[in-house]
């Protein structure tokens, strides 16, 4: 969506596979020109100099989704860790993702302190978690321009989207 914004594809760049938490360091080092990092992995090099932010995410894009095995899809687990993630979406909306309880929660998961993640920007999740059909279509029409889905025609969404977790939820 970024590149296209810009008038580039994906395959106008090289794309290198690094995690998160390499961004910021390979950005200060020169081992990378840019980064598409999440919070709080794309701020600090912002913060520090490093770098700069030049686009964040459309409102109403999700950077995250649920991928469950075919065994666990069809269990009764399922609904039920998928309703508990969807409880820790609801609890992080909002103001309510600064409470101090949350921010300590958070801090303690992430190695950072409460003050580092009230910093973070806020993500906005759907509160039942939903999958993003239409994203979900632009992310596989950008890897087959890219070739890294070699079919020539794109899967029916029905076919890889099942919202009904999130209606159950």
């Amino acid at each position: 969506m970024a590149l296209e914004e810009a008038g580039l594809s994906i395959t106008d760049v090289e794309l290198v596979t690094l995690g998160n938490p390499d961004m910021p360091t390979a950005l200060a080092n020169g081992s990378i020109d840019a980064a598409f990092a999440s919070a709080p992995f794309w701020n600090m090099p912002v913060e520090d100099g490093t770098a700069m932010s030049l686009w964040t995410a459309p409102t109403g894009t999700s950077g995250t989704g649920v991928i469950y095995g075919g065994d666990f899809a069809g269990s009764e687990l399922a609904q039920k860790f998928f309703t508990a993630l969807t409880r820790g979406a609801q609890d992080l909306q909002g103001d309510d993702r600064y409470t101090d309880e949350n921010l300590a929660i958070i801090g303690a998961a992430t190695g950072q302190t409460a003050e580092q993640v009230a910093a973070v920007p806020l993500y906005r999740r759907l509160p039942d978690l939903a999958p993003l059909p239409k994203q979900l279509a632009a992310m596989e029409r950008m890897w087959m321009e890219r070739g890294a889905i070699v079919s020539t025609d794109p899967i029916p969404e029905a076919d890889y989207v099942d919202a009904t977790f999130a209606q159950n939820s």
